[in-house]
Parts: structure tokens; C-alpha cells; sequence
């Protein structure tokens, strides 16, 4: 009985201690579960932007057992496998020699293919990373079902691409990074572009955006466990337990490096790559390789030089950055949240945990896609949204201008005598669209071109003068509450006294309906449709035949020549107050229209030609 006892005993503590630690885990991963911390400028934009990112204001949840930066960045790497991304590769030869590998995820089937103008989404791998890894297919996924289509820069010599010249890359060397976004850009010149780098691909990101400033196609980007301040990172990399990860990579490198290594013999440059093999550290293999291919004084004049905390203040496009509190490669010190704070393009989300490209938070964590493929997709989506609104302002101010110009050139000209024989009224105004299913905002200015013809004789009338309309052709495009709707899963909402007020809108616009061409049958409104109206050509015909009968009054009458300068006069003062009458009524109109404009989200048609997007969260 009491050896019974005692072997039942033992699997019963066991399971006891498995339990108490399941327990205390658990209760650790509570504990430490926080919300990211956001820091940014709070602008216009940037609040809006942050409003539609619920990723980022929710809970980031903890796994048990992983709540140590440490374990995460091990156990992730190791557990999280590649989802399995078809590729088709292009090599793009760089201007000194060399090559990159740009990876384009790759159907069969081209009815899978995204639309030509989708959006374009370079990604950065980290040091020795490439398309193959699990992190960059799962984003890669992710982007895909964002209605976004993903290319991998692979770096030289990453992801088996070639190396033509004895030179790879460096945390400081952009050249590369210039010449793939400059090739995108120029293959899909429509699409709205954006960058997201990991590691030392956010470092170089980063710095390419600083030294690029506003010249660059790239729109929006996002960081993630960048290093930032490399002296610090290098030498927290060095300390107790992080040297594994140093010894990790420095072996990756190695390894990139034997199979490339006869490119170096030979070569007669300061670069030691005899070295190479017995490189332990990746200091020892920057000390042997890359401050000589990249002309530094040192390593540690390389590492001061590269860091990419000094560009933060020279960005000038929204950069949301993502870091992680307990990362053990890319240290919290080594983030810039000041100078961060202080550029109001930039954005910092930081985490409770994380690891370094770990992230695993939420369902299927470890296995699935890290929390951080949400969070970015959620903000560029976001962004996306907030620089579409940006210039469809833009345009609709222009567009508002543009037709308070024209119309009083329109005033300015009936003021003078323009009912001579045969002469033609050209009349160019700002058209907008309005329809029921269409509902977007005026963006860019379609023109038509309105021709009042009317032969003035003796026996004319106004019945034979005639307006001709010759409008643009137009593409209808979502509305802004649509696309929301569709992408967020809710529209906004509109109160009954809005609702009130745009049937009355509506139903002013509805009275200046006109047909846009002889082969359409749908009404559109055309803001200034009114400014050369048939009662004006009346008037102006009217005046004209006065003056054809006070000329013709002059072979009878010895005073018809004071009477017809009388009569001239009279007419002309009519025409000016007309024409006084007409610049004060378009005014009016034209702040009416104002009024219209500035709640065309759910009023007017837009003359738009914007990318029509897949976004699906």
C-alpha cells in the first residue's frame, strides 16, 4: 500500500506543479497585458488617422508562457512557420553593377490578381531576412487581404539573390532602397505607395525617408523593432544572454557570405574577407567587410552614422513606428520618442511584450500572424483614407475658385454688346455630378462648355438662339461613407436634421438640372449652368435690334443721330445693371454651392479618379 502511495504521489505533484505554473503564468500574462502606449503629435490628421485604428487603442494580450522578451523571440521563431507565399522574382540591376531581388507574390490563376492601381507595399526584411521568412509572408498575406499588393526587397545576397560586385549592404547604405522604389513607382505609376521595414530594414526605411524628405513616391510607411540608435544596440547585443542572438546572426551573415565569397578574391580593396570564417560577432564581420565596402573610418564611426534616431526629425510622410518594451536586439532606450513627439508626421506605438519580431498576441499566437499585421494594415488603411480626403479638398477648393472666376468673366462679358450677327457665346463652367448611388465629393473639375448662338437680323428672335452642352465624360466612384462602411464595417452616422437639410439641398440643386450631352438622359446639375440664360440672350438681341432700328431712323430724321446715341446709352446702362444683377445672383449661388460643397460626402458626384480598393478586416 505505501509504495502504491508513493508512485501514485509523484505524478500527482507533478501535475500539481504543471498546474501552479499554468496558473502563475496566466496570471502573468494578465499582469503585464497592457494597452500600447501612442505617442504623437495630436494634429488634425494624425487624430483622425489613430481614430480608426482599434488594434492599436485595445488590449495587447499577453500569451502564458511568453511573457519574457526573451523566451517570445526564441519560441516564435521556432514555432511560427511560413504560411507558404508563391513568388515571381525580378532582378533589378542596380546603377553600380550589383542586383536586388524584388519578390511579387505570384497566382496562377489571374483572376486572383489585385487591379492595376491597387496599392503597392514594399517590405524591408531584417538583417540576413528575406521573402522565405515567416514574419514577411504572413505580412505579405495579410497585405493581400488589406486589398494591398506586396513586394519584398531582398537585400544582396538575401533570399539566395545574387551578388555582382564585392559589395552587400549596410544599415546606412540607401542607393539600393532608392532604386527599387524609384522602379515600383515607375511599374505602377497609379497606385498609392507605402514602405514597412523590420529590424535593420526599418533602420534603412528610415533613413532613405530622412535623407529623401518629400521627395520620394512612397506616401506612408511603418517601422517595426528598429534598432535605432545602432551604438546601443550593439552593445546591448553583446551583454549576457543577448550574445545568442549576436552569434545567431553573425552566422547568417557568414553563411550569406561563403556563398558569394569568390566575388571578394581577387578584389584589391581594403576589405578583409579572409577574416570572414572566423567572424564570431556581427562587429567583427562589419569590422572585416562593410566599413571598408561603404568608406567608414571604423565600426563604430559606422554604427554612430547610421543610426536612423537622426532622420526621425527629416521624415516627412506619416511614419507610425513599432516597438516592443522587453525587445532584446532593438532596446527601449534606443527609441527617439521625443524627437518623435516633436515631428508631427510621426507616430510611436509601443508594447507591454513582444520580443523582437515576435508579437504574438491574440488567436493562433504563437503559431499564426504577429499582432503587429493588423495594427498596420488597420493605419495605412487609415492613412489611405485621410490623404484621399486631403486631396479631394484640395480639389474641390480649386474647383471653387476656378468657377468663381469663370463666372465673373461670364458677368464681366455681358456687360458688353454681344448680340452682333452671328456671334457665339462660349461659356466654360465647373460641372458637378450628383446622384443617388454616387454620392462623393467634387475633386476634380470636369468642364463643359456651354455655346449660345444666335443670328441677330431684322426679323430674328430669341426663339432661334441655342445651347449646347458638351460635358466631360466621368467615372462614378464610391463615396467616402461607402468606402468606410466597407472597410471598417460601419458608415457615419447622419442625424434627421442633416437629413432634412440635404433633401433641401438637393431639392435647390434639382431646379438647375441640365442635360450633359444629346446622347445622355440623365439630368446633372452644373454649378453656373445659369450665368448665360436664354432671358439674357433675349435682352441682348432686344437691345441689338433697337440699335439696328435707331441706325436705320438716321436717313430720315435730322435728330435720329442724338436719338440713337441716347438709345446706345440707355442699352448700356441696361446691360450694366443686368450685369450687375447677374454677378450678384451668381455670388449668391456660388456661396450656396459653397455651402453644398463643403457636405458633398453624401450631396455631389465626384469627378474622381481614385483607387477603387479591396480593403477587408
Amino acid at each position: 500500500m505505501v509504495v502504491v502511495e508513493a508512485a501514485l504521489a509523484g505524478p500527482a505533484i507533478a501535475i500539481g506543479a504543471v498546474g501552479l505554473a499554468a496558473v502563475l503564468a496566466w496570471l502573468d500574462a494578465q499582469n503585464k497585458s497592457k494597452k500600447p502606449e501612442l505617442i504623437y503629435s495630436p494634429t488634425p490628421f494624425n487624430t483622425a488617422v489613430m481614430s480608426r485604428c482599434p488594434t492599436l487603442h485595445s488590449l495587447y494580450q499577453c500569451t502564458p508562457f511568453l511573457t519574457n522578451g526573451h523566451v517570445e523571440t526564441i519560441v516564435v521563431a521556432k514555432a511560427r512557420k511560413p504560411p507558404g507565399v508563391d513568388y515571381r522574382r525580378e532582378m533589378l540591376i542596380t546603377k553600380d553593377g550589383g542586383a536586388v531581388a524584388i519578390d511579387w507574390e505570384h497566382h496562377d490563376d489571374a483572376g486572383k490578381d489585385l487591379p492595376a492601381d491597387a496599392p503597392v507595399l514594399i517590405l524591408f526584411p531584417g538583417l540576413t531576412g528575406g521573402s522565405g521568412d515567416s514574419y514577411v509572408q504572413h505580412a505579405v498575406l495579410q497585405a493581400r487581404h488589406a486589398g494591398i499588393r506586396a513586394a519584398v526587397f531582398n537585400s544582396r545576397g538575401t533570399a539566395d539573390s545574387p551578388v555582382l560586385t564585392p559589395q552587400f549592404y549596410s544599415a546606412s547604405f540607401t542607393g539600393d532602397t532608392r532604386e527599387v522604389v524609384d522602379h515600383v513607382h515607375k511599374r505602377f505609376p497609379n497606385s498609392t505607395l507605402f514602405a514597412a521595414g523590420w529590424s535593420l530594414g526599418a533602420n534603412i526605411l528610415v533613413n532613405y525617408l530622412g535623407e529623401q524628405g518629400e521627395d520620394t513616391p512612397i506616401e506612408a510607411a511603418v517601422s517595426m523593432c528598429n534598432p535605432f540608435d545602432l551604438t546601443i544596440s550593439n552593445k546591448q547585443i553583446n551583454e549576457g544572454f543577448n550574445k545568442i542572438y549576436n552569434w545567431n546572426l553573425a552566422a547568417g551573415l557568414k553563411r550569406i557570405f561563403a556563398k558569394h565569397h569568390l566575388v571578394w578574391r581577387g578584389h584589391s580593396g581594403p576589405a578583409q574577407p579572409q577574416l570572414v570564417p572566423t567572424c564570431t560577432t556581427i562587429r567583427e564581420f562589419d569590422e572585416a567587410i562593410t566599413v571598408h565596402s561603404f568608406n567608414w573610418e571604423d565600426v563604430d564611426a559606422y554604427y554612430a552614422g547610421s543610426s536612423s534616431a537622426k532622420r526621425i526629425p527629416a521624415v516627412r510622410l506619416p511614419l507610425l513606428c513599432i516597438q516592443a518594451l522587453d525587445d532584446p536586439i532593438a532596446p527601449a532606450e534606443a527609441i527617439p520618442c521625443d524627437a518623435i513627439q516633436d515631428n508631427p508626421y510621426c507616430m510611436l506605438a509601443v508594447t507591454p511584450c513582444g520580443g523582437h519580431l515576435g508579437w504574438a498576441s491574440g488567436p493562433g499566437a504563437p503559431f499564426q500572424q504577429p499582432w503587429s499585421d493588423a495594427a498596420v494594415m488597420e493605419w495605412l488603411s487609415s492613412v489611405h483614407i485621410e490623404l484621399m480626403k486631403q486631396k479631394q479638398q484640395g480639389s474641390s477648393s480649386s474647383s471653387s475658385s476656378n468657377s468663381v472666376q469663370e463666372q465673373q468673366e461670364v458677368a464681366a462679358a455681358g456687360s458688353t454688346k454681344q448680340a452682333a450677327s452671328g456671334q457665339r457665346i462660349a461659356v466654360t463652367v465647373t460641372a458637378t455630378s450628383s446622384s443617388s448611388s454616387t454620392a462623393a465629393a467634387a475633386a476634380s473639375s470636369s468642364t463643359a462648355v456651354y455655346t449660345a448662338s444666335s443670328s441677330i437680323s431684322s426679323s430674328s428672335s430669341c426663339s432661334e438662339a441655342e445651347i449646347d452642352a458638351v460635358s466631360s465624360s466621368r467615372q462614378a466612384v464610391p463615396a467616402l461613407d461607402t468606402m468606410e462602411q466597407l472597410w471598417f464595417g460601419e458608415a457615419k452616422s447622419t442625424s434627421r436634421k442633416q437629413q432634412q437639410q440635404q433633401q433641401q439641398q438637393q431639392q435647390s440643386l434639382r431646379r438647375r438640372w441640365v442635360r450633359s450631352s444629346s446622347n445622355s438622359s440623365t439630368p446633372e446639375p452644373v454649378t453656373g449652368a445659369d450665368v448665360v440664360s436664354v432671358p439674357d440672350v433675349a435682352a441682348s438681341a432686344a437691345v441689338a435690334a433697337s440699335a439696328d432700328v435707331a441706325k436705320q431712323a438716321e436717313l430720315a430724321s435730322p435728330t435720329a443721330v442724338a436719338a440713337a446715341a441716347a438709345s446706345e446709352l440707355v442699352a448700356a446702362a441696361a446691360c450694366s445693371d443686368k450685369a450687375e444683377q447677374a454677378q450678384q445672383q451668381q455670388q449668391q449661388q456660388q456661396q450656396q454651392v459653397g455651402k453644398v460643397l463643403a457636405e458633398a460626402a453624401a450631396l455631389a458626384a465626384a469627378d474622381i479618379c481614385t483607387t477603387q480598393l479591396r480593403w477587408a478586416f
